[in-house]
């Protein structure tokens, strides 16, 4: 990374090893699994004439703090968020490569407010016809938009209910009102409400 040298920024009370070079729009490079901010070494010089680049190793890789037990794709997501807050930035482009193009589509998903644009190089996330790495999570849950025949002596169940049936499992029964609540409720964001009062960066 030549003259551009990582620093450490304490998010949460957790080390983030971290690059930030250049100026202008900002870009947040999201390296892959077991992967480090070395792997953007060669284009960061480059991208930072033009762009304030933002590299950081994810929890647990690079010189980056363990984080604290989920790696889901939505609590890096938000860790990058709190990131990007504790460094002074309201948005930015997302370039994620592997697992982190999986978990920039999160990232876009949870925050499309500060979300610019969205590059994805090999990523992962989108199938496996894309790539066999990380493939997309398939619900195991059957809709079906009326109960099945009852078996033979079995009272039939009312049809304005919906069934979800799961492998082994008896049908979870739920009215159209409480399922379109359901549906119409957005998902909560991963990882506690951040304010940059909790958290301090250090050279």
């Amino acid at each position: 990374m030549n003259a551009v040298k990582p620093r450490s920024v304490l998010v949460h009370g957790r080390a983030v090893n971290c690059v930030e070079a250049g100026s202008g729009p900002v870009l947040l490079l999201i390296h892959g699994m077991a992967g480090n901010i070395g792997n953007w070494q060669e284009v960061i010089g480059p991208l930072a004439r033009h762009h304030t680049v933002v590299a950081p190793d994810l929890p647990g890789h690079g010189a980056s703090a363990p984080g604290a037990g989920d790696y889901s794709l939505g609590a890096l997501a938000a860790g990058l968020r709190d990131l990007l807050v504790v460094l002074g930035h309201e948005r930015a482009t997302l370039v994620g490569h592997s697992l982190g193009g999986g978990i920039a589509m999160q990232f876009a998903y949870q925050f499309p407010e500060i979300t610019e644009r969205l590059v994805l190089v090999s990523s992962g996330g989108l199938g496996p016809e894309v790539s066999p790495v990380l493939p997309p999570r398939r619900s195991r849950a059957r809709i079906c938009s009326s109960p099945p025949p009852p078996r033979r002596g079995a009272q039939r169940e009312p049809r304005s209910h919906v069934a979800w049936r799961l492998p082994g499992c008896g049908p979870l029964r739920t009215s159209p009102r409480s399922l379109a609540a359901t549906r119409r409720s957005p998902t909560p964001a991963a990882g506690p409400p951040f304010s940059p009062r909790c958290a301090r960066s250090s050279a």
